[in-house]
């Protein structure tokens, strides 16, 4: 019954549920189909999107770099970048401006900067090779125009000259107008010098009242010459300054390369050292380079080193000569005669190393210390032989080229210990130096009580107005007419005239540079006050001078 049961009951209604469940599957695997094809469909759909998302966020990504590279990070870039050039020194192309305000701003305050750096750079190296007063090249910028020059006339087989010009006197105006009226003078020299040479040519200022001048492919010495002498002509003419018109002068020294040098320092000393002989020649005046030159401005240096030495080793000294009355026959005083005791017993004399002297110490601080000798020898005499020593002092020019100089003089006159027993001589020529100064000092010189005495009188071109112009005690009479007034009557005639047209002023004689005893007898016969000469007593050392002057003490106590 069950088989049967299941045969017609149970198995049909199985098959049936069986294709139902099979239509039930069928119906689910096409709709799980139809929902994966919907999920595939919707999953690409969200990629497209996604992608498409992705494309427009990069998209928008490369914009917005884009526009921030152009207008934010390029030019702060090329800014960077111009800044590390500037800072090297090398050049970059000028920045375009940005759009954008704020970059744009720092371009053009960047630009602004640059424009300003370069001029100031500009202005500094202008500064750095040129002169600030006169706006000439400097002495750098010479050296390298000269350097140029030097190597381009090498190549070319050319000339070139450099001339090294210093203005005579400049240091007088200086001092009498102010600065302010010799730098006018500067500006109008350089501007003399720029219009008188070739465009090609260069002036430059060294310093002071020293200019160089370059000239480039010239023919030679002649035209050099012609240079410098019309180089002269310009300068002299009339230049108005403080109300006052001068007539400038100048010095120049000529070096040529390739005949004396082709170092460009070498041939700056060449034509300083010309410079120098033009001015020994005595201004106004132009010299040429040689080797002779060098030789002497070598040994010149040479001197000025050892003149140094000698100052501070103290070894400038006073020997004195006597000065004799003509009628006791007895030492009147002594004229102090400047040495250089050089040790080993040798002595040199002031014409071979005054002016450098002068020239290292302008102040002339050495005089103190043979003043101190002077006094020394002065108080010795006085306590030990109770004999006033008069000792004439010469007094140079220089001291009178300087007022300055003035009061530095009177109060060392002022310290000595016996300032009744100095004398001052002053020679005509170095009252002709500066006559008014002469003047001033010599008056209050008087006014301490020191007599002065007119040297060499009779080579002066007013000796006769200046014995009627400044209070002069004594006058000593020049060797020149002395040494040969023996054998020449007019020397003789013009001795006599001399002393006897002093005695009418109220003045003593001194004749200087006796050496014969027909000499001493002539002045003797036409009452000459005093005598100075070999024939009478060489210059000695202070001790020597004391030794006679003690003998002769002890004579006069055994006569008397």
């Amino acid at each position: 019954r069950d088989l049967e049961f299941y045969k017609t009951t149970l198995r049909p209604r199985l098959t049936v549920l069986q294709k139902e469940l099979n239509q039930v599957q069928e119906i689910l695997d096409q709709e799980a189909t139809a929902g994966i094809k919907g999920l595939s469909a919707t999953a690409e759909n969200l990629t497209r999107g996604m992608l498409l998302a992705t494309l427009m966020v990069a998209l928008l990504i490369l914009v917005a770099y884009f526009y921030l590279h152009t207008r934010i990070i390029r030019p702060i870039s090329e800014t960077t970048r111009a800044l590390r050039h500037e800072a090297m020194g090398l050049t970059s192309n000028p920045m375009q401006a940005p759009k954008l305000r704020e970059t744009r701003e720092l371009v053009n305050a960047f630009a602004e900067m640059r424009r300003e750096v370069r001029r100031r750079q500009q202005g500094l190296d202008h500064l750095a090779h040129h002169d600030p007063l006169t706006q000439l090249p400097n002495r750098v910028l010479f050296k390298d125009r000269l350097e140029h020059a030097v190597n381009l006339a090498k190549r070319n087989n050319q000339v070139v000259a450099l001339l090294f010009l210093d203005l005579d006197n400049f240091k007088q105006i200086n001092d009498t107008l102010g600065h302010l009226a010799g730098d006018e003078l500067l500006v109008i020299v350089a501007r003399r010098l720029k219009n008188l040479l070739r465009h090609t040519d260069t002036v430059a200022r060294f310093g002071g009242d020293e200019f160089a001048i370059l000239l480039e492919n010239i023919e030679g010495k002649r035209q050099a010459r012609n240079i410098a002498s019309k180089i002269l002509n310009v300068l002299s003419e009339p230049v108005t300054l403080a109300d006052q018109e001068f007539h400038l002068t100048a010095s120049i020294g000529i070096a040529m390369a390739p005949y004396d040098d082709s170092q460009p320092d070498n041939l700056i000393r060449d034509a300083d050292t010309a410079m120098y002989e033009a001015k020994r020649r005595g201004k106004n005046a132009y010299s040429f380079f040689s080797a002779e030159l060098l030789q002497r401005a070598t040994s010149q240096l040479n001197l000025e080193r050892e003149v140094r030495a000698a100052l501070e080793r103290g070894e400038f000294i006073f020997h004195y000569q006597p000065i004799v009355h003509t009628g006791s026959k007895k030492i009147y005083g002594v004229e102090a005669l400047m040495r250089w005791n050089t040790g080993n017993r040798q002595l040199r004399y002031p014409g071979e190393f005054m002016d450098t002297l002068l020239n290292l110490d302008p102040r002339q601080d050495f005089m103190e210390s043979l003043m101190v000798q002077v006094d020394r020898l002065q108080e010795r005499c006085l306590k030990e032989l109770q004999i006033p020593l008069r000792v004439s002092i010469n007094m140079s020019a220089s001291v009178l080229r300087n007022a300055n100089r003035h009061n530095l003089v009177l109060n060392s006159l002022k310290r000595r210990v016996h300032p009744e027993l100095l004398h001052i001589e002053i020679t005509e020529d170095t009252l002709l130096e500066d006559l008014a100064n002469a003047r001033v000092l010599l008056t209050e010189i008087k006014r301490l009580g020191i007599p002065l005495i007119l040297d060499d009188f009779g080579t002066g071109q007013s000796s006769l107005n200046h014995l009627r112009s400044f209070p002069f005690d004594a006058i000593k009479i020049d060797r020149e007419f002395i040494m040969n007034m023996d054998q020449s009557h007019d020397d003789a005639a013009l001795v006599k005239a001399i002393t006897q047209l002093a005695h009418s002023f109220n003045m003593k004689v001194v004749a200087e540079g006796v050496e014969k005893r027909e000499q001493f007898q002539f002045l003797e016969r036409i009452d000459c006050d005093y005598i100075q000469g070999y024939f009478v007593g060489k210059p000695v050392s202070a001790a020597r001078l004391f030794a006679q002057l003690e003998h002769m003490r002890m004579q006069a106590k055994a006569v008397g």
